[in-house]
């Protein structure tokens, strides 16, 4: 039967070939030409159905690799015949290198909106360490745990397999989101684990998604070479250790990815934050924090309160004793302060404290001051992105530092922040952004500066003697 045959070409393929993804080539394109036709036997496969097919192939590369897949089938299988070499020079001849196409546009927001909401996390990571390593997807789906190294920051591969059979290693560009996901997904595993899926089921789910694999290797390759230039190296220094991140042999194969006039590079939101301020990973990580147990009863009145105040133009705070009983609320009218006088933060020790923060932010300093000087039991503040919480549950450890700590932690973004918030000013006094523009970008930075606290009070709770996390918004 056709499937028989064809499956025991395969197996042929990869004896006598060293190389999966060559195989896979060879493979596929023979699969492709007698897709239409119906056979027992290769014998019964007409001559004229493979020229005719040779003839309409378009791109250089197609009839190259259907070209050697059927010299193998020959050597395969001696009552299959190929075509003669004369036939195979002669239609090469019309054959033009490529395929003719439009200017094609890769939006990096776009590509990376759709891969971060993916539910699969081996999907998720394998298509996120494409993009930042530039690997080739046959290479990502013939990795296996032991050929991953992770030290801080910074991921390291080793590729045994590459392009042409060669090995060789990319030390990745630092990325602390992808290096503690990736380390977490690898622990399910042992080290002579595939850890990915194979090179056509990783093609056809990014297919379904409307991307193309190849393009995460575009990306990681201009994005690269701009944090290069950005850091200040010269343009030639930038273009060589590009083309050794990429492992091409010469510059001219780099210039495809980076200078070729029918591809753009495009971030729809004018890129002035980089991909390592984590914006896109914002919500992607909330969603890892646990929710707080249902269990607490007295707790049932104050979300019933957050629902009423989630979504206000300004801050209500409600405080509540520890059988869920309202002590008191409050609101100043502002949208970002709500201030207690010396009798009303009496009330708060052992108390539940909620309130709504407008922008959707985690605890403010005046939050953890207020926290750690009442001695209350929770503090909530609820918003677009959920409601944080920070609940005392380990009375033993101090928590006198809490509040010094955090202010150091925020003064250590500064550096971060500033000279982002500077370029985007200036950029906008230039008339380099659009209003539009400018308003995505202060909502962007507001968003990285969100999110590098609650990294930080995530990371360092504990400490303190608190459990921090958020809550999802209920209906």
């Amino acid at each position: 039967m056709k499937y028989d045959v064809l499956e025991r070409y395969r197996s042929y393929l990869n004896e006598i070939l060293d190389n999966k993804n060559t195989v896979d080539r060879y493979y596929f394109a023979v699969v492709k030409c007698l897709r239409n036709i119906q056979f027992d036997t290769l014998s019964d496969v007409s001559n004229k159905h493979i020229e005719e097919y040779l003839i309409k192939l378009k791109g250089s590369g197609n009839f190259s690799a259907l070209k050697n897949g059927l010299k193998h089938l020959e050597d395969f299988d001696m009552s299959f015949k190929a075509p003669e070499e004369d036939f195979f020079k002669r239609i090469a001849k019309n054959k033009r290198r490529g395929t003719k196409r439009g200017v094609k546009v890769i939006i990096l927001d776009m590509i990376q909106k759709k891969i971060n909401a993916l539910k699969n996390e081996k999907l998720k990571i394998g298509y996120r360490l494409m993009q930042l390593s530039g690997l080739r997807v046959s290479e990502v789906a013939n990795l296996k745990k032991e050929d991953i190294k992770i030290d801080g920051q910074v991921i390291t591969v080793d590729v045994k397999k590459g392009k042409g059979g060669k090995s060789g290693k990319v030390i990745c560009d630092p990325n602390q989101y992808l290096s503690e996901k990736l380390q977490q997904y690898l622990d399910g595993y042992s080290e002579q684990d595939n850890i990915f899926y194979s090179a056509e089921t990783m093609k056809k789910n990014a297919r379904k998604l409307g991307i193309e694999c190849h393009d995460l290797r575009r990306i990681a390759a201009i994005t690269h070479r701009n944090k290069l230039k950005d850091s200040g190296m010269s343009i030639e220094e930038a273009n060589k250790d590009t083309k050794e991140y990429l492992r091409h042999e010469r510059f001219s194969t780099t210039k495809r990815y980076l200078f070729n006039r029918k591809l753009k590079f495009k971030d729809e939101n004018v890129n002035i934050l980089k991909e390592d301020c984590y914006i896109n990973e914002l919500k992607d990580d909330l969603n890892y924090v646990v929710e707080a147990p249902e269990s607490i009863t007295e707790l049932i009145p104050v979300r019933k309160q957050e629902k009423k105040i989630v979504n206000k133009k300004v801050e209500y705070a409600y405080i509540y004793d520890q059988d869920g009983k309202e002590l008191f609320n409050k609101s100043d009218g502002k949208a970002n302060q709500v201030a207690f006088t010396a009798s009303e933060t009496a009330m708060m020790k052992g108390a539940v404290l909620t309130h709504n923060h407008p922008g959707g932010s985690t605890f403010s300093e005046a939050d953890i001051y207020t926290l750690v000087e009442t001695g209350m039991k929770e503090m909530r503040a609820t918003g677009s992105n959920g409601t944080f919480f920070l609940r005392k549950v380990d009375h033993s450890i101090s928590a006198k530092l809490f509040y010094d700590d955090y202010t150091k932690a925020i003064n250590n973004i500064y550096p971060l922040t500033d000279p982002i918030y500077n370029k985007i000013q200036r950029k906008y006094a230039n008339k380099e952004l659009t209003d539009e523009e400018y308003k995505k970008n202060i909502e962007k930075l507001n968003a990285l500066f969100m999110f590098k606290r609650h990294e930080w009070i995530k990371n360092n709770a504990k400490n303190y003697g608190y459990k921090y996390g958020i809550e999802k918004n209920r209906r």
